[in-house]
């Protein structure tokens, strides 16, 4: 309208129809700068939309290994749990085997060989017969023992 006015020296026309003339000159013009920041608009929300699920793709892929560690973790902990509680066992039955295996000794040192003794399993022995088989369950123990103890190393080596 400076152009016109100022510059030009012209007058604001009263015809319509130059004002028709006019606004589609102006419609023109702006017209295709709001497509172009519309079509410039839209490509960049899809760009931002594209990352943004790349993004998460991403961060759902991460907590889904995140989640398959620590279901392993959970799975290790439990079979060394178990271990742990058979390891127990074993060296309980191991400690009451002894504690037979001491009591007999002292009463066949205090009594002398001829004496009886009534075994876990309710069998009556002598000393010298009863002290063989309570070595031999100590022996087996022991071996199920380091078992268990090589389980737990193997376990601990794979995690």
């Amino acid at each position: 309208m400076l152009w016109f006015v100022v510059k030009n020296d012209q007058q604001l026309s009263t015809d319509a129809g130059l004002w028709g003339t006019f606004g589609d000159f102006v419609g023109g013009l702006i017209n295709p700068l709001i497509a172009y920041f519309a079509f410039y608009w839209l490509t960049q929300s899809v760009l931002i939309q594209k990352t943004e699920l790349s993004e998460t793709k991403d961060a759902l892929i991460a907590a889904q290994l995140a989640q398959q560690e620590q279901a392993s973790t959970a799975l290790k902990a439990a079979a060394l749990q178990s271990l742990s509680i058979r390891l127990n066992a074993i060296n309980q039955e191991i400690s009451f085997e002894q504690d037979i295996l001491k009591f007999i000794i002292s009463e066949a040192q205090r009594n002398g060989q001829q004496y009886t003794v009534m075994l876990p399993d309710g069998n009556q022995e002598k000393p010298l017969k009863a002290i063989p088989e309570i070595q031999n369950r100590l022996n087996e123990l022991a071996r199920k023992q380091n078992e268990l103890i090589k389980s737990v190393e193997q376990l601990e080596v794979n995690t």
